[in-house]
């Protein structure tokens, strides 16, 4: 049901209106009325109705005002002008605020329900439009939320690509001049620190800095949250601690929470962004204490040598599964840390950190959704291990484990990742198939999914899909007990017309001709 306003001084202009519209259109629209120019304001800002119908002349405010005053609240609200007089200068002014309609009194009964015809399909068609583009925006949002998580992780194993980050920031039309990168964590040093916790601090940080600069981009890596910050000016240093200093404290006071803030150099070119990733993470990993340090100005510098560069040649020898390789990397980097630290528990923060990256690297490489089945209950166990011998240990006997998995799965799974998604397609074409929802079943970000399909089979996911479906469309509308309608819902489309235009242009003709040319 629509809200129509009708405004008019003339009680009998007012009856005719409704009269016509009881008669022919009942119980589509719930009528108002207004008798001046003042209570069609009120009213409409009330009401706020779907058409509006007023006369010009009228006490008080004329019907133009009044709409002029209603169209900056109420810019989608459709207007029927109407006058007894043909006036040039009001037609002109009525065309100034973008009326429908401009009706001479008095007007037919047949105009009038044409006219409403005409403006419900307008509203109609900005209904649709309007879900339409918040569906767009929900999709590009969820979209853009992955982007950066896998930028982060590509940051964190030092493959992501300068032309990679500087098309995400032209897709999104983001002007950068400056960039700093944070990495924080939580104090584990109450009951009340659990994941929901930690999300609504870190997401609570993110907001309030997210007003000082441009653009972020975020994700939780092994409990630690990385944050950078792009900014479209060229920041001063001292500025911008003073900035990241208040904020902190006031979340600590706010949450009642200790943090340990890393904070990188700031940097004005976009292959520099991954050695300012590893700055914040190397002043992380150098803080001691529940504050924040900058990278460089550590008192305790032993974790400046750190030899990051082994963590992404363990990555690369865990990817091509050379086992020899891999615990030999790992030793030394175990070695490294148990000598450099006798902290336990951010031993263990760090030896979890690195297996928990290599493995999530590999798993994406070699197509394994399976990869974080165990994760949880390694985490907890070597959690409660109480010396370096123990972590040692039990850590390098969980990468055996994981790299002879590894092993097992590489031999096994010879069918590509692609093949695998067609199979799913195969199965379920005819019911509600997203890049999203698929890549919720298969555990990878819709980002990676559509990468890796477009790789193999040099089609991206969507056409591969809308193609396939239509070859089925074909072979449904050869059996002659199916109608077009009947195909439309077999093969996964719920609009028949939409379904009509796609195959007209994947097979260059309409689905009836299709049927009639091949019976």
């Amino acid at each position: 049901m629509y809200k129509i306003l009708v405004a008019d001084d003339e009680v009998v202009e007012i009856k005719a209106i409704k009269y016509i519209i009881n008669k022919s259109m009942a119980n589509m629209f719930e009528v108002f009325e207004a008798s001046n120019g003042k209570e069609l304001v009120e009213k409409a800002f009330h009401i706020k109705p779907d058409i509006i119908i007023v006369d010009i002349k009228m006490p008080g405010i004329n019907g133009l005002e009044a709409i002029a005053m209603i169209k900056e609240t109420l810019p989608k609200c459709r207007v029927v002008v109407m006058s007894a007089y043909n006036y040039f200068t009001f037609a002109k002014e009525a065309l100034s605020l973008k009326v429908d309609e401009f009706l001479m009194k008095p007007v037919p009964a047949d105009t009038m329900i044409k006219c409403f015809k005409k403006l419900i399909d307008l509203i109609e068609i900005n209904r649709i439009n309007e879900i339409k583009n918040e569906e767009m925006n929900l999709k590009l949002n969820n979209l853009t939320h992955y982007m950066e998580e896998e930028l982060i992780m590509l940051f964190n194993s030092g493959e992501v690509k300068e032309s990679l980050v500087e098309e995400f920031f032209n897709v999104l039309n983001v002007n950068y001049k400056s960039f700093m990168f944070l990495a924080i964590e939580i104090c584990e040093n109450n009951d009340d620190v659990n994941e929901n916790f930690k999300k609504k601090v870190y997401s609570e940080i993110e907001k309030r800095l997210k007003k000082q600069c441009k653009y972020t981009l975020k994700n939780i890596v092994c409990n630690q949250f990385f944050i950078l910050l792009v900014f479209d000016i060229d920041i001063s240093k001292n500025s911008i601690n003073d900035i990241l200093f208040d904020t902190i404290e006031e979340i600590k006071k706010e949450f009642n929470t200790n943090l340990i803030i890393g904070i990188s150099d700031y940097c004005n070119l976009i292959s520099d962004i991954s050695k300012s990733f590893f700055q914040a993470k190397i002043s992380l990993k150098q803080n001691k204490k529940e504050n924040i340090t900058k990278y460089g100005e550590c008192d305790n510098d032993k974790f400046a040598n750190y030899p990051l560069i082994n963590e992404k040649k363990l990555i690369k020898e865990f990817i091509l599964c050379n086992k020899e390789e891999v615990l030999e990397i790992y030793d030394e980097l175990v070695n490294w840390i148990v000598n450099n630290s006798d902290n336990l528990d951010k031993i263990k923060e760090i030896i979890y950190e690195i297996l928990h990256s290599t493995i999530r690297e590999a798993a994406l490489e070699l197509k394994y959704m399976d990869f974080y089945r165990d994760l949880q209950s390694y985490k907890e166990n070597l959690f409660s291990l109480d010396t370096k011998t123990e972590i040692r240990t039990y850590s390098k006997m969980f990468l055996k484990e994981k790299i002879k998995e590894f092993i097992e799965h590489k031999k096994l799974n010879s069918i590509s990742f692609s093949f695998l998604i067609k199979e799913f397609i195969n199965k379920n074409y005819s019911s509600d198939i997203t890049l999203e929802n698929v890549s919720k079943v298969f555990k990878i970000s819709p980002y990676y999914l559509s990468k890796i399909f477009k790789k193999e089979e040099k089609i991206n996911f969507i056409d591969y899909l809308t193609e396939f479906r239509m070859k089925k469309a074909c072979e449904f509308l050869k059996l002659s007990k199916n109608n077009v309608k009947e195909v439309c819902y077999l093969v996964g489309y719920n609009d028949p017309n939409y379904f009509t235009k796609v195959f007209k242009r994947i097979c260059g003709e309409t689905p009836s001709s299709y049927r009639k040319n091949n019976l």
